[in-house]
């Protein structure tokens, strides 16, 4: 399977004699282990290998891989700092039907009149749920919730992300408000003071 690759996490050690790997999975995507049969791996950037999986067992951010009795230990051995993918299209959902927050890094926002807000810049899981950066067409950051309410529509294959009524759920960085540049355009540009 080729296309594109969604990067879940790193090996970060094996037991050979068991076939099991050690993972530390990307923050945002432990969820995306849960009952996978089979998985990616990518060693030294080769093309990702298809391994079946025995089993998986989480603890937060570690996860526990065995692999079937089909991986040969010397194969196992050389999955050793290995990076796990996903093809983008075995990406699971999350709970209330968005995509996962990570895939909506880099998405073009726009209202249901189809007027341009601008491109999500990052995403952060907070216990209150998910907050999302965006560069406004008019130069300022913005966090908005990602909440139904707010998101209409999600289109990953466009690289779309439909909003309605931004004014109410937008949050402007309070340097743009005051007409101040931040401190992170002005290190961009060199005109820190």
């Amino acid at each position: 399977m080729s296309g594109p690759w969604l990067h879940i996490g790193r090996v970060a050690a094996v037991n050979v004699a068991r076939r099991r790997l050690r993972v530390r999975a990307v923050p945002g995507f432990e969820d995306e282990y849960a009952d996978r049969e089979q998985l990616w791996l990518a060693v030294k950037a080769a093309e990702p290998v298809q391994v079946r999986v025995a089993g998986i067992r989480a603890n937060g951010a570690e996860i526990t891989v065995e692999l079937t009795p089909g991986v040969s230990r010397d194969m196992a051995a050389g999955f050793r700092g290995a990076d796990v993918m996903l093809p983008i299209a075995l990406q699971r959902r999350a709970k209330d039907g968005f995509p996962a927050l990570p895939a909506l890094s880099g998405l073009r926002v726009i209202t249901t009149a189809d007027d341009f807000v601008g491109h999500v810049t990052e995403t952060r899981d907070t216990p209150g749920g998910g907050v999302m950066w965006l560069q406004c067409a008019d130069g300022t950051t913005a966090t908005a919730p990602v909440t139904d309410a707010f998101i209409q529509a999600v289109d990953l294959d466009a690289g779309i992300m439909v909003v309605q009524g931004p004014a109410r759920f937008l949050v402007i960085d309070a340097d743009a408000r005051a007409g101040k540049t931040s401190r992170t355009t002005r290190r961009r540009t060199g005109h820190e003071d």
